[in-house]
């Protein structure tokens, strides 16, 4: 199975960035991994590419619109990976944990599109029309949701066969997986 990942964020260079910065360019290059990256700016309107607005319910901030992520959607199922068995998953502080067991899990999904919110998150409307699970790296607030899809993802990516070096051992054998801390590590 070859594993495919959207990510929706307006700021790829930041996703870029990490991809080409770490393994999972090699799962890339060896044909084990397809990432796909799509800014939501593609899909605004005007000359400005207007992503942010007021929230409809009132409050203070901005959050991205909903009409750009829902073209956006529709553009990484339409030209990347289609629907069928797709998790769409949302980093917000608001989310449940995310666990070594999510990134065991998430590595036997075919099909993963991440929403990098942006100033104070999404449109509520993308929550509940799309969203298939909310995550949490961590207690506190980031800029944006590209730091916190690059730690999901290179928690996924690193777990599946052939990224890493060292042999399967290494990734069964670890200290989240089989609930014993590592031994320590000498030079």
């Amino acid at each position: 199975m070859k594993q495919k990942i959207a990510i929706i964020s307006p700021v790829p260079t930041m996703i870029e960035s990490v991809i080409e910065n770490s393994m999972i360019r090699k799962a890339i290059n060896n044909g084990i991994l397809d990432i796909h990256i799509v800014n939501p700016r593609d899909f605004s309107k005007g000359n400005y590419q207007q992503i942010d607005d007021t929230p409809f319910g009132g409050g203070p901030g901005m959050v991205m619109m909903a009409e750009p992520l829902f073209k956006a959607i529709d553009f990484v199922i339409d030209k990347f990976c289609g629907a069928d068995g797709m998790r769409i998953l949302y980093p917000s502080p608001q989310g449940a944990p995310w666990t070594q067991s999510d990134a065991e899990e998430s590595m036997d999904i075919e099909k993963i599109v991440i929403i990098c919110g942006h100033y104070k998150g999404v449109d509520q409307r993308v929550r509940e029309h799309f969203i298939t699970k909310e995550i949490s790296i961590g207690d506190y607030v980031l800029t944006n949701g590209a730091l916190a899809s690059a730690v999901i993802i290179d928690s996924v990516v690193r777990l599946i066969p052939g990224v890493l070096g060292g042999g399967e051992e290494a990734i069964i054998d670890e200290s989240f997986s089989s609930g014993i801390l590592d031994f320590p590590l000498a030079a």
